[in-house]
């Protein structure tokens, strides 16, 4: 049998290994169009869960179950009372019925007559700080801002378990956030915030998510740029596939 030789010439490196792709995908996606509806979808969150907290008139600063109600109720006034006293002042008459936004109106007042006055020291900065600081730990959040507070919160804990490599304390972030915010607001009584926005939070991602995937998709497989409409257009007209696509998997799940 007679043998066949191959002669190879050279070798392409950047056919045979693709790694070199994601740097590509990496600068491909901060494209100003892409960032454009990332920060659209940023900013419609933001303005309807605001508006929902300050029509709401709800608490739910307790969300996370890190303090009762009665106790927080207690820090509400004990905090007014410093407020109301702070700085060498006596107590107005009325500060009895102050709210928390109330006390803070009054101390930002307060310091602003004091500094005016001049011959500040540090020991009265450092009081002013405390109290105000006082004052925004027990402030009233509606459920969006406690959400956001809780979801932070996690993140940061899923971000420093990454640093120490501890691959359960990282899962357990991811838990909270995606399994227990939605039991808490549930068994705390949000159950039209957590439906309505709920499904806004989806429908956003959907269509957000969807447009930056589609430009994504159409410049790396046809090395075509889509406009930021075009690429909302067909996220639109397909929000019904989109939606699916994220609510199936959660679905199995539960």
């Amino acid at each position: 049998m007679r043998e066949q030789k191959t002669i190879v010439d050279g070798v392409e490196f950047g056919t045979i290994f693709q790694f070199q792709r994601i740097f590509g995908a990496i600068s491909s996606s901060m494209h100003p169009a892409r960032l454009f509806v990332a920060f659209g979808m940023v900013l419609v969150l933001l303005a309807a869960g605001s508006i929902w907290d300050s029509v709401s008139n709800v608490d739910a600063t307790t969300l996370d179950g890190s303090i009762i109600q009665e106790d927080l109720e207690q820090a509400r006034a004990f905090s007014i009372a410093q407020a109301a006293t702070s700085l060498g002042h006596v107590a107005p008459e009325g500060s009895d019925t102050w709210s928390v936004e109330d006390a803070q109106i009054y101390l930002l007042e307060a310091w602003k007559d004091f500094t005016f006055e001049g011959g500040v020291i540090e020991k009265e900065r450092i009081e002013f700080e405390r109290v105000y600081l006082e004052l925004e730990s027990v402030r009233v959040r509606g459920p969006f801002e406690a959400s956001a507070t809780y979801v932070a919160t996690n993140w940061n804990a899923i971000v420093d378990a990454g640093l120490r490599a501890d691959a359960v304390n990282m899962w357990q972030g991811v838990v909270a956030i995606v399994w227990e915010l939605p039991i808490l607001l549930w068994k705390g009584g949000y159950h039209s915030f957590i439906s309505l926005y709920g499904f806004l939070l989806i429908y956003v991602l959907c269509i957000g998510g969807g447009a930056i995937a589609r430009m994504q998709v159409c410049w790396h497989s046809r090395n075509e740029r889509l406009s930021m409409a075009e690429a909302l257009d067909f996220a639109l007209s397909r929000w019904r596939q989109l939606l699916t696509a994220v609510c199936a998997p959660v679905m199995f799940v539960a």
